[in-house]
């Protein structure tokens, strides 16, 4: 099953994460504070704490890296809300499954970032969009864990170990996800999207960063990328925008090579639904 859309048209809805007003530049001379507050509980921090603005209005941090963070969810406008739930490929937010199906982009892309068919894209514009699976891992490599509440919201605090950014930290939702039209592992689970698929035996599926309580969803055996986390794309999942240029490397190749294995043998969607990794999926609870 796979989704190819010719261009949808979209008049690019701004859901800010910090106000609607998209007139000008707005900057805010405060960072995302880390206060201090340990592990879990009772721990809430500031909500309306969130960092700072690029130019169209929508609240980053700089955590060091190599791309700036977003501080909410597309769909949300507070850091610990969980925002919209979004299949892979579907700029609009609203197609149907069974639209995706008949009209896949997977099955000639594998690369969506900064493209008609990246939802951080299309609805934030300028340099926001979906992140990379290699964006993912810098994030993990380089911040600490720590599962907070916000606000009575749980989820995880990935808060910067680089140099001259300690303390500077992001907050995702632990918002679960969608599948069947029914919402999964809600306040229990994180399941966020990146702008890539993968292929298995099995089929096509969305690289994804997974979490819950414990951690970031890992392999446990030798020889892969140790966060190679997995998403069906008849999932809806989560997403956080990341802010900068689109890399130079991975677009256009791996849409020459998927287009060309689908033109010779359609690619089919992994059926199996659901999220984890492929060594390691945690029990629902």
């Amino acid at each position: 099953m796979k989704k190819t859309f010719l261009l949808l048209p979209l008049l690019a809805m701004l859901l800010a994460c910090g106000g609607d007003d998209a007139s000008g530049p707005s900057w805010r001379d405060r960072d995302y504070r880390n206060e201090g507050n340990n592990n879990q509980g009772n721990n809430d921090k500031d909500p309306n704490d969130f960092g700072e603005y690029p130019s169209d209005n929508h609240a980053y941090v700089d955590l060091g890296l190599s791309v700036l963070w977003a501080t909410c969810n597309i769909g949300s406008s507070s850091q610990e809300q969980p925002g919209g739930y979004y299949f892979w490929g579907d700029p609009t937010g609203t197609a149907t499954l069974q639209y995706l199906i008949e009209h896949d982009p997977a099955k000639q892309y594998q690369y969506i970032g900064g493209t008609n068919y990246d939802i951080a894209h299309v609805m934030w514009g300028e340099k926001w969009r979906l992140p990379t699976p290699d964006e993912r891992e810098e994030l993990i490599d380089n911040c600490s864990f720590q599962w907070r509440r916000i606000n009575g919201i749980f989820g995880a605090e990935f808060t910067s170990k680089v140099k001259g950014f300690e303390g500077k930290s992001i907050f995702l939702p632990a918002a679960g996800g969608m599948e069947a039209d029914t919402l999964i592992d809600e306040g229990v689970c994180g399941y966020y999207m990146t702008d890539e698929t993968g292929e298995d035996q099995e089929g096509l599926y969305v690289h994804s960063l997974n979490f819950d309580e414990q951690g970031v969803f890992v392999h446990t055996f030798g020889g892969v990328k140790p966060y190679e986390c997995w998403a069906s794309l008849d999932a809806k999942m989560s997403v956080r925008p990341v802010f900068g240029d689109v890399p130079a490397d991975p677009g256009q190749s791996k849409q020459k090579v998927r287009s060309a294995r689908a033109a010779a043998q359609p690619q089919q969607r992994n059926m199996s639904k659901g999220f984890g990794s492929a060594a390691t999926q945690r029990s629902r609870r």
